[in-house]
C-alpha cells in the first residue's frame, strides 16, 4: 500500500499531510504542538482528520499554503513536491540547517526570513558541543482572539549538556496588558534536548484597530550554547473586530465593559468602564444611574453625564461614590444606563447591573468562574449568540479564563466563526459576554450544535461547573 501511494501520479495534500503528521507523532524527536490548521487557513475544516497536522507542519515551515489564508487541502501534489516535503521533514527531525534557501531550505512567510535561515549555518559554526539555540522562525502572526501562540526554540549543531537561555517579550505597537500578557523567564534544555516552546498569551478586545506587533527576544545563553541567527521573533496580532468609521455601520457599537459589576459596600467608590468597538472618528454617549433595591443617597451617590471618545480612544470610565453603613441589610443593586450615542453608533446592552455587597454579612474575594447556562437555543437567522460567563463570590482583582468553541455538529467556517481567546475580568466586573458569530447557509438542517468550553483560569478565581455550554442552531 505504501509503494502504491508514492508511485501514484498525484495524491491529495490532506493525505500527504496526514501521513507526515502521523510520522511526526511517532518520531523519537518530539516536535511539539502548534496551532490548528483551521486557525491559519480558511479552507481547512475545523476538526477534520488533517486539521492538527496542517497546523503543525505549517508552523514548522515544512508545508505551506498558496498564501496566508488558503491551503488547498483537496488539491493534488506531484512526486517532486513530496520529495521536497520529506527533505524538510528530515532536516527538522535531525536539526539540519540547510545551506541554501534556493533549493533546500524551508519556505518561510517572507523573503527576509529565507535569508536569515540560509545564513544560520555560518553563524552556528562557532557553536561548541553544547550547540546553538534559535527560534524556528523570525516572524509569527496570530488572531487576537485565539488565546495563545506557541513559539518554538530549536537547539541544533550540538546537544551535549544542560543549557539555558533567557527570553523576554518586548512591546512594539502592541501593548502589554491589553494586547498580550507580558512575560519573561529562563528556559532550560537538558542533555540531548533539541526544542522548547514559549507560550505567549494574547488578549482579545472589542476595539477595531490595525495590526499590532511585539517582539520575543533571546539573550544570556548559558552552558556553552550560543545564540543562532534567529534570536528574536516578531509577532503580528491581527485584529478580529470589524473596522468602521463613525458614520453609521451597525458594527460600530458602544457598551459597558460588563453586563454586571460587583463592589464592596465599604470600597468608597467604584469604576464603570464604557467601551466602543471602532475607534475611527469622535462620538459621545450619555450615562446615568437609577435606583433598584439600592437607594440614593443612602447607598450610593446619583450620577449622570456624557463621555466623549476622541479619535483612537476605545474606553472611558465613570466613577460612582458609595455610602457605607453598619446595618446588616444584605446585597443591594442599582442600574447604569447608556443612551443617546452620537454619529450613528449603536448602543449594545444599554443597561448594566451593579451589586453592592454588604460587607457586614458577605465575604468578598476574587470569586469563582462559571457559565450561566448549560444550553442555548437560537435561530439560524440570528447573526450572533451571546454566551454569558459569571464571576461570583467576589470581584477583587483581575482574573482571566480561556474559551474555545470545539466539537458539536455545526462546522466552523460555514455555520459559525470559530471563537477562541481569553476573557478578562477587570476589578469589579462580574458578568461578561463571549459572542459567537453565526453564518447563514442554504443547507436544510433540522438543527446543528456548537460546544463552547472554558479552561485554564488565572488570577486566583477557580473554574467550576458548568464549564461548557451547547448552542443549538435551529432552522
Amino acid at each position: 500500500m505504501q509503494k502504491t501511494f508514492f508511485h501514484s501520479k498525484i495524491v491529495r495534500y490532506s493525505a500527504v499531510t496526514f501521513l507526515i503528521g502521523t510520522f511526526l507523532g511517532s518520531a523519537t524527536v518530539t516536535i511539539g504542538q502548534s496551532l490548528l490548521g483551521s486557525s491559519r487557513f480558511t479552507d481547512v475544516e475545523f476538526g477534520s482528520f488533517y486539521d492538527a497536522a496542517v497546523g503543525e507542519l505549517a508552523g514548522l515551515g515544512i508545508i505551506n499554503g498558496y498564501d496566508a489564508t488558503h491551503f488547498g487541502p483537496n488539491d493534488p501534489v506531484t512526486r517532486g513536491q513530496i520529495a521536497v516535503l520529506m527533505k524538510r521533514l528530515r532536516d527538522e527531525l535531525k536539526g539540519i540547517t540547510p545551506a541554501s534557501s534556493s533549493t533546500s531550505s524551508r519556505r518561510s512567510s517572507s523573503s527576509s526570513q529565507r535569508s536569515v535561515s540560509s545564513s544560520a549555518s555560518s553563524e552556528d559554526e562557532g557553536a561548541s558541543e553544547a550547540g546553538s539555540i534559535r527560534f524556528a522562525s523570525g516572524a509569527y502572526s496570530a488572531d487576537e482572539n485565539q488565546g495563545t501562540l506557541q513559539i518554538k526554540l530549536i537547539r541544533s549543531v550540538g546537544t551535549t549538556g544542560e543549557v539555558s537561555v533567557h527570553y523576554v517579550i518586548e512591546a512594539g505597537t502592541a501593548t502589554a496588558g491589553s494586547d498580550y500578557v507580558a512575560d519573561s523567564g529562563d528556559l532550560t534544555l537538558g542533555d540531548g534536548q533539541v526544542e522548547r516552546i514559549i507560550t505567549v498569551r494574547l488578549m482579545d478586545d472589542a476595539v477595531s484597530e490595525s495590526e499590532e506587533k511585539f517582539t520575543v527576544r533571546l539573550s544570556g545563553p548559558t552552558g556553552g550554547v550560543i545564540l543562532g541567527a534567529v534570536s528574536s521573533a516578531t509577532v503580528t496580532i491581527k485584529d478580529n473586530d470589524a473596522s468602521s468609521s463613525a458614520g453609521g455601520s451597525s458594527t460600530n457599537t458602544v457598551t459597558f465593559s460588563a453586563l454586571e459589576y460587583m463592589v464592596r459596600e465599604n470600597a468608597g467608590s467604584m469604576t464603570v468602564r464604557i467601551v466602543r468597538s471602532a475607534t475611527g472618528g469622535t462620538m459621545s454617549v450619555n450615562y446615568a444611574t437609577s435606583n433598584d433595591t439600592a437607594l440614593t443617597p443612602a447607598d450610593y451617590t446619583e450620577k449622570s453625564g456624557t463621555v466623549t471618545f476622541a479619535a483612537g480612544e476605545s474606553m472611558k470610565e465613570a466613577t460612582i461614590t458609595l455610602s457605607d453603613d453598619t446595618g446588616r441589610e444584605g446585597n443591594e443593586t442599582f442600574k447604569m444606563t447608556l443612551s443617546s450615542a452620537t454619529n450613528g453608533v449603536t448602543i449594545k446592552n444599554p443597561v448594566a447591573k451593579v451589586i453592592i455587597v454588604d460587607d457586614e454579612t458577605v465575604e468578598f474575594g476574587t470569586g469563582s468562574l462559571r457559565l450561566i447556562e448549560e444550553e442555548y437555543r437560537v435561530s439560524e437567522k440570528d447573526t450572533v449568540v451571546d454566551v454569558v460567563v459569571e464571576r461570583f463570590g467576589g470581584a477583587a482583582g483581575t482574573v482571566n479564563v480561556q474559551y474555545q468553541t470545539a466539537g458539536g455538529t455545526a462546522t466552523a467556517g460555514s455555520d459559525y466563526t470559530l471563537a477562541v481567546g481569553t476573557l478578562v475580568f477587570l476589578p469589579g466586573e462580574s458578568k461578561k459576554i463571549i459572542s459567537i458569530k453565526l453564518m447563514p447557509d442554504s443547507a436544510l438542517d433540522d438543527y446543528e450544535t456548537i460546544i463552547l468550553v472554558l479552561s485554564n483560569p488565572t488570577g486566583g478565581a477557580p473554574l467550576v461547573d458548568p464549564k461548557q455550554t451547547e448552542v443549538t442552531i435551529v432552522e
